[in-house]
């Protein structure tokens, strides 16, 4: 398994705890768009959402480094904010110019922010994991090291055989179990 982040309890000697889930999980996945577009979904998306009853800023004044999504290529900038119990609608880069459109066309609130990765999402299966920045090492060094915690993680798979809907047909994978990382098929679900 490449699962990794950090455990609910300490269980020295014994079989490890489930993931414990971060202040931010990732809400739905839309990782390969339907090809006849008949549901209107033909770009790829991700929500993200603040878990907490305070806005959340994705970024960490003090490391001057801002919290990153892997496998998108995404790194917030220090003006990113997550409002309180909220999420946030992520979408490629390639879709910047047509932001307000997806706004008003799926009735996303003003209130709810959307930002721009530079990554694609695979058609396949990837790795995604969002991490917050809390330390650094020689920083603007060639040696600098940025330490990172884990909120959140899936391996999603077009090969998962209860979601096999996801794959181009038109839904995307939906969080159903936010009690622990999003590593496993069954927490999620394939909808519309």
């Amino acid at each position: 398994s490449i699962a990794q982040g950090p455990m609910t309890t300490a269980t020295p000697g014994a079989a490890n705890s489930s993931f414990k889930i971060g202040s931010v999980y990732i809400n739905e996945i839309h990782y390969h768009p339907a090809e006849t577009n008949n549901a209107g979904l033909g770009f790829e998306f991700m929500e993200i959402v603040n878990n907490t009853a305070a806005d959340l800023k994705l970024y960490n004044t003090t490391i001057g480094r801002g919290w990153k999504i892997e496998g998108i290529n995404m790194t917030f900038g220090s003006s990113d904010v997550i409002p309180a119990n909220s999420m946030m609608v992520l979408l490629p880069d390639s879709m910047a110019s047509q932001g307000a459109k997806v706004r008003s066309a799926f009735k996303i609130a003003e209130t709810i922010p959307i930002a721009y990765y530079k990554g694609k999402l695979s058609n396949r299966s990837e790795t995604i994991a969002i991490k917050e920045p809390y330390a650094i090492e020689n920083p603007g060094t060639t040696n600098e090291k940025i330490f990172y915690t884990w909120h959140d993680a899936t391996l999603y798979s077009d090969c998962w055989p209860t979601l096999k809907e996801a794959d181009g047909f038109g839904y995307s994978l939906q969080r159903s179990d936010k009690t622990t990382m999003g590593y496993e098929e069954n927490a999620w679900t394939a909808a519309a």
